[in-house]
């Protein structure tokens, strides 16, 4: 089943509490768990990583609901191919004025979706900038006062996300490439762990490796904010998501993933006060990374699997 995370010393988190907030809600399909693949891949280990710290409606909807749905279709890659995933964003400003901003249906699910979002936020996120601070040598609070944390989830955000299959020929011609290797740009990217693998990182042999799925678990993910603050220290996560093994492979995959990002302000420089950025950080990063339309062109890759491009004057540099 899905994760449920709650804090011990929290009343109002409680599992028995999520469960009794039944008045109202819509009457869902029950959901069943995809069973894990048993196809035999090389799933990456601790060792592996240790280096690398559109219809009328369609319309309606994407005006209605602005910058926190995305439909499938809308990207194009290879030959045209659309993309096969949706989502659903929301903001620590999703939870204010919420019969504005989301589907009447929705609503009624809106206090347990907030109330997880803030355990996630102010209670998992929290503990692992902690971990990331003595790392640095820092004071445990130190990454954590870097971000808000007045609000629901302050300028993090969560996402809902599905990938639909698709059929054999659009595969063919994305080379079953679902979502191009890239950074994230926040801090660190909580993925709840899911049946259906798909998630693969690349390594410091420049191999992709896939991510095992783990009950209850969570994948985080270093974000580009995270280098940049530790001079490189903390190098960003590159990941992407390719077709399900066989037996999966005709399975919606759905994914819940948290965005944890610094305050809006924040100058992303060094932190020199860490004696570890000190020793190993470096001030300049000669790249960035591209996001979004995910066509490429194969003839630009280079030696170490990257693709180059110029955008606004300035190298970009993203991974397939």
């Amino acid at each position: 089943m899905s994760p449920i995370a709650i804090h011990a010393n929290s009343p109002a988190s409680t599992v028995d509490s999520l469960k009794q907030r039944t008045v109202n809600k819509p009457e869902l399909p029950q959901w069943f768990e995809p069973h894990v693949t048993k196809e035999d891949h090389e799933y990456l280990t601790r060792q592996n990583l240790s280096s690398s710290k559109s219809g009328p409606m369609a319309k309606y909807l994407q005006n209605k609901l602005q910058y926190r749905y995305k439909f499938r279709e809308i990207w194009k890659k290879e030959g045209g191919i659309p993309d096969i995933n949706e989502h659903y964003n929301l903001e620590s400003s999703s939870f204010e004025d919420p019969i504005l901003k989301h589907p009447a249906k929705l609503l009624p699910l809106i206090p347990e979706i907030q109330e997880f979002a803030h355990h996630t936020y102010h209670y998992v996120v929290y503990r692992i900038l902690k971990l990331v601070s003595l790392a640095l040598e820092l004071p445990e609070n130190y990454l954590w006062g870097l971000h808000d944390h007045d609000g629901v989830i302050e300028a993090a955000c969560q996402r809902y996300m599905s990938h639909l299959p698709r059929s054999e020929e659009d595969e063919n011609a994305t080379e079953g490439i679902w979502s191009k290797g890239h950074t994230d740009y926040n801090s660190i990217s909580l993925l709840y762990s899911q049946p259906i693998s798909a998630l693969q990182i690349l390594t410091p042999e420049n191999e992709w490796g896939w991510v095992r799925h783990v009950e209850g678990a969570v994948v985080v993910n270093t974000a580009d904010a995270l280098e940049f603050l530790t001079g490189g220290v903390f190098k960003a996560t590159r990941h992407r998501v390719i077709r399900p093994p066989s037996d999966q492979a005709n399975l919606i995959r759905y994914i819940l993933i948290h965005f944890a990002r610094v305050r809006r302000n924040l100058p992303l420089e060094p932190i020199w006060d860490s004696p570890l950025v000190k020793r190993e950080g470096k001030t300049v990063f000669p790249r960035i990374r591209r996001t979004g339309n995910e066509l490429y062109d194969n003839n630009k890759k280079t030696q170490n699997g990257s693709v180059e491009e110029e955008v606004l004057g300035r190298k970009v540099e993203y991974y397939v």
